[in-house]
C-alpha cells in the first residue's frame, strides 16, 4: 500500500494524503496532466477526471472502514473543531478519499473551505478545484480563480499551477498566455514539476513567449531532475 499526494489539483484537489492506490492509475493521471496542451485542454480535463475517479475507486474499494482509520478521522475532527487548520484539511482528505468515514465530496468541500479560511494554502487549492469542476459544490469558475489566487499568493506551487491553467483556458478570467507563462514559471520554481512540463510546452510552441526550444528542454530537464519521468522522456526526444 502506498501513500499518494492528491493530484487534484492540479486538478481535482491538492494536498491530500490518501491510501491504497494503483501505481499504474496514478501514473496515468500524471501522464494525462503533463502531456495535455495547456490551452486546448477540455478533453484532457475529462480524461483526467476519469483517471482520478478510477484512482479514488481503488481506495477502500471493499467499502470497509478500518477502525484505525475511523479513530484517525475522529481525531482530525476534534482538531478541526478546536480551530486547527491542518486538522480540517486532514478531515477534508478523509471525506475526499473515504478513509475512516463515508466518502462525501460535499463534506470534504466544507472542511477544505474551513482549512483554507484558517490559512492552509493547500486547502485553498483543493476547494478551488472543487469549484473548478463542480465536485461537491456548484461549479463556479470565478470562485475557483479566487481560491487558486489565494493559494498562489501564499506560495503554494500547485495552487499557482491551477491558477495558470485558468488563465490559459480563459476560465473565470480573461485568457492571457503571458500571464499563464508567468504563473506556471512561479509554480515550477516553487517545485511543482508538472508546471515545469507545462511551461516547457509553452516555450516549445511559442505560446505567450517567443518559441525557445533550448529553454523548453531546460524546463523538461528540471522536471526530470525533480523525478518526473515524462520530463526525462521529453529531453530525449
Amino acid at each position: 500500500m502506498k501513500k499518494f499526494g492528491m493530484l487534484v489539483a492540479t486538478v481535482l484537489l491538492a494536498g491530500c494524503q490518501g491510501e491504497t492506490m494503483s501505481a499504474s492509475r496514478a501514473g496515468n493521471v500524471q501522464f494525462v496532466k503533463a502531456n495535455c496542451d495547456p490551452v486546448t485542454q477540455s478533453q484532457c480535463d475529462e480524461d483526467l477526471r476519469a483517471s482520478l475517479r478510477a484512482l479514488r475507486a481503488t481506495i477502500h474499494s471493499d467499502g470497509v472502514i478500518k477502525k484505525e482509520d475511523q479513530i484517525q478521522a475522529e481525531q482530525n475532527k476534534q482538531a478541526c473543531d478546536a480551530g486547527d487548520a491542518e486538522g480540517c484539511e486532514k478531515l477534508g482528505n478523509n471525506y475526499f478519499s473515504g478513509t475512516g468515514v463515508k466518502q462525501d465530496d460535499q463534506v470534504a468541500a466544507k472542511y477544505f473551505t474551513q482549512a483554507c479560511e484558517a490559512g492552509k494554502a493547500s486547502s485553498c487549492s483543493s476547494i478551488g478545484s472543487y469549484y473548478r469542476y463542480g465536485e461537491g459544490v456548484d461549479q463556479d469558475m470565478h470562485k475557483a480563480v479566487a481560491y487558486f489566487q489565494k493559494s498562489c499568493d501564499a506560495e503554494h506551487a500547485q495552487g499557482c499551477s491551477n491558477l495558470a491553467k485558468m488563465y490559459a483556458q480563459g476560465n473565470g478570467v480573461e485568457k492571457n498566455f503571458v500571464k499563464t507563462v508567468e504563473i506556471y514559471t512561479q509554480a515550477c520554481n516553487g517545485g511543482y514539476n508538472l508546471a515545469c512540463m507545462q511551461v516547457g510546452n509553452m516555450y516549445e510552441k511559442g505560446m505567450g513567449v517567443d518559441s525557445d526550444p533550448v529553454r523548453a528542454t531546460a524546463l523538461f530537464q528540471k522536471a526530470c531532475d525533480g523525478g518526473l519521468k515524462m520530463g526525462c522522456r521529453r529531453v530525449l526526444q
